[in-house]
């Protein structure tokens, strides 16, 4: 069908909200505040929106948990976060609100004076002929300042277009010479408003990126790319032809689809168009109707025919039998568990997204990709290799319809799940040369490669990953992290700077910034990007965790030990609750209070294994055996670091053998042993974690000149590592050198001045300024 065939949408005036400077435009899900737009995420806004609607009334908090999350499972933490962000967007007291009013532990309301505004005026589809006509109308009512944006807006349209042909990179113009046409397809927009057919925006998207991947002459995005794209571009709700033609070009896309639905009756009405990249010229059209909502997989394959035809690529004749209840399933509600999986997987909520994904399965046992997605979802982006190789030998089973696309990434998943990663960095190069414009791919053997410490390696891969999509937070995030390691702080800084600019609101991107300072020696600037990630997420168990470690690593033992306890109850799972104890046994462990140590190291284990810490206590109580036997089954264990060789775990499992040795008086294994565990990374979340035990190791043996090299070297790398100060002052005083002794504990002192005032190196460090003074 050709676009001059595209039928007339009437146009629909919608109503707007307004409240002192707050102004709420339902129909294009919009939010200005003292005249300037506001980017807040779905659920935010369908909470804001919700309570204007009942605003007459209480709306208690299990109504809001009903109607707002009923196809997902969530705790009331994700509920207070949205009226944190929107209380921080209208800056709203709690404690005096002028807007949101919390009743506590029931629910909340929306207490601001209402009144209607202007409708705004919303034109989903035109005649072509009528176009141009209409918006000649509508530029003449609405004032001068319209038709200066509208001439503002050509000019960044064709300064866009300008940018986006001088930055094609050779790996796209091979694509063209390849005759791959890059295409994105656009969520679809739900003109109906029915909330039961949301998760359709995505997911017919998903459907039809599914079945024009199928043609040999098209490279697709991705849906987690399209949703990485839209959420770095601020881009939410139904998308205006600028802001699809922005998302093409950053993703230097020929051709866009843009698409909506709408239920008449049992009917589903989906409509796609084809959009030229460069100027938005519309190309083609095209519509289906299902008769009902189980028809919808079989409508949209024949509606992704259509627009390969459109697009000159079509879909060879042997494949067009191969539609998404092939490729996929042929159950709708199994498809739609799948899609709200695969949203919630994006967004990091690995429990949430094997929960749906395993609903999916218990739909249709043959649903391949599910299957799949479940065991990516553990052995790749969490640490439960044995768990998910399973699911994705499953997959592996079912494979046989899925695309050559999908069947590669199956394999490189499990090549993790295997812990086999010299195949998987294989298969993910293999990845890179069909589809170069994958960012994740480039993230993903990024990671891998830094896991087998080929650095280099690593770091070209993701700078390759940044100049196709510079505003890609995962590789953003995990490139900050390499250069953390490799001591190259202020890049790293910058790297995550730019994660917090593109996610403002993402309570990740403040944790990744915090530890990137952490690693540089900024403890006061890390903390307070851990407040800042709490204040946006303040059941966040991750950045508790790592602010623990903060504290603890200045001191304060005690702060510390409350952030650990409180991760507990924030824990979203069994293993995550497992960390969390192992965090407080480990910091209990530091001050000494051994017997509780184990106990919580004994709670840990209740949960999930943890050798790790198990080991460091065993060892520090003088169970050598113990500790000898746990320390041999952390390289045992079958987890993978987030898709990575987990080598952090053996500076741990070295220690341990070192303080084994010092205690049974085997000095000159332990100080191997001790320098076998600095040639391994630390916990990415404890910078220095163990970087002063072959210093400790030499002082304890009185080879005082080796102990105070070691500490130099240390503090030139980690010039903040109080104890490292405060153990170089003993070594110095011990060697005759008081001056250089004396400087060394004040130094100590300055950084520790918030220490727990009865922590023992730092009542020592008092009492020896006083004597050397």
């Amino acid at each position: 069908m050709i676009a001059s065939q595209c039928s007339a949408v009437e146009i629909v005036q919608h109503k707007l909200y307004q409240s002192g400077d707050i102004l709420v435009a339902p129909a294009s899900r919009s939010l200005v505040v003292r005249g300037v737009p506001q980017h807040v995420r779905p659920k935010t806004f369908d909470l804001l929106l919700y309570l204007i609607e009942r605003r007459d009334r209480l709306v208690r908090k299990e109504e809001l948990l009903d109607s707002l999350w009923k196809d997902t499972a969530v705790t009331e933490k994700s509920l207070a976060q949205c009226v944190i962000e929107l209380r921080k967007i209208f800056s709203d007291d709690p404690r005096n609100p002028r807007f949101i009013k919390t009743a506590a532990k029931l629910g909340y309301q929306f207490i601001g004076p209402v009144g209607d505004a202007a409708p705004d005026i919303v034109s989903p589809g035109l005649e072509l002929e009528e176009i141009t006509t209409t918006q000649v109308e509508i530029e003449k009512t609405s004032g001068h300042w319209r038709i200066l944006a509208a001439i503002l807006a050509a000019v960044c349209g064709v300064l866009l277009i300008l940018w986006w042909r001088s930055s094609l990179r050779p790996e796209t113009v091979l694509l063209a010479i390849a005759g791959k046409r890059p295409v994105v397809v656009m969520f679809f927009e739900n003109q109906s408003q029915s909330a039961d057919l949301n998760w359709l925006s995505a997911g017919l998207a998903d459907m039809v990126i599914t079945n024009l991947s199928r043609s040999g002459k098209l490279t697709v995005l991705s849906r987690q790319q399209l949703s990485s794209s839209l959420e770095r571009a601020g881009k939410k709700g139904p998308l205006r032809l600028e802001d699809a033609m922005e998302v093409a070009a950053r993703s230097r896309a020929s051709a866009f689809v843009l698409g909506s639905f709408a239920r008449m009756g049992d009917q589903v009405r989906i409509a796609a168009q084809v959009h030229d990249a460069r100027n938005g010229r519309l190309l083609a059209a095209e519509s289906v109707t299902a008769d009902r909502p189980e028809q919808i997989l079989n409508r949209v394959d024949t509606l992704a025919l259509e627009l390969a035809a459109d697009l000159g690529a079509p879909v060879p004749g042997r494949f067009q039998r191969n539609g998404l209840a092939t490729l996929m399933t042929s159950n709708l509600e199994a498809y739609r568990n799948y899609s709200l999986g695969v949203e919630q997987a994006h967004a990091y909520h690995e429990n949430e997204a094997v929960e749906l994904f395993q609903k999916a399965v218990s739909l249709d046992p043959d649903f391949a990709m599910a299957q799949a997605r479940i065991g990516y979802t553990l052995a790749v982006t969490t640490v439960q290799a044995k768990e998910g190789r399973l699911y994705l030998e499953k997959a592996f089973q079912r494979s046989g319809n899925l695309t050559d696309s999908d069947r590669m990434h199956i394999a490189a998943w499990y090549a993790v799940a295997n812990l086999d990663y010299p195949d998987a960095i294989r298969r993910y190069r293999e990845l890179l040369a069909i589809d170069p414009a994958d960012s994740e791919n480039y993230m993903r053997l990024g990671r891998l490669l830094r896991g087998e410490k080929r650095y280099d390696e690593s770091v070209e891969v993701l700078k390759q990953g940044l100049a196709l999509n510079p505003d890609s937070v995962d590789v953003l995030n995990t490139l900050g992290a390499v250069y953390s390691q490799l001591g190259r702080h202020a890049e790293a800084i910058a790297l995550e700077q730019r994660y917090v600019s593109l996610a403002p609101l993402e309570p990740n991107a403040y944790d990744s910034l915090a530890l990137a300072y952490a690693w540089a020696g900024g403890a006061a600037e890390a903390e307070q990007a851990y407040h800042r990630a709490l204040e946006l997420k303040p059941g966040f168990d991750v950045a508790r965790r790592h602010l623990a470690a903060l504290y603890c690593q200045t001191g304060r033992y005690r702060a510390g030990l409350r952030e650990a306890q409180q991760a507990i109850q924030d824990a979203p799972s069994g293993r995550m609750r497992a960390l969390a104890h192992a965090y407080v046994g480990w910091l209990l462990a530091l001050t000494g209070q051994l017997s509780r140590a184990g106990e919580e190291v004994h709670a840990a284990n209740r949960l999930a294994p943890m050798p790790d810490i198990g080991a460091v206590v065993a060892a520090r109580s003088g169970q050598f055996e113990q500790s000898v036997a746990l320390a041999g089954k952390i390289h045992k264990m079958l987890w993978t670091n987030r898709g990575e060789r987990p080598t952090t775990w053996d500076r741990t499992r070295f220690y341990v053998l070192g303080e084994v040795a010092m205690g049974e008086n085997r000095p000159q294994e332990a100080i191997a042993d001790f320098q076998e565990a600095l040639r391994h990374w630390p916990l990415w979340s404890m910078p220095a974690l163990l970087e002063d035990c072959l210093g400790d190791a030499y002082l304890r043996l009185g080879r005082l000149d080796q102990a105070i090299a070691e500490y130099r070297r240390i503090l030139g790398i980690y010039p903040v590592i109080g104890m490292a100060h405060y153990h170089l002052g003993v070594a110095y005083q011990r060697n005759g050198q008081p001056n250089l002794a004396k400087a060394e504990y004040q130094r100590f002192l300055e950084l520790w001045n918030q220490a727990d005032p009865d922590v023992r190196e730092v009542v020592a460090a008092r009492g020896e300024l006083e004597r050397l003074r």
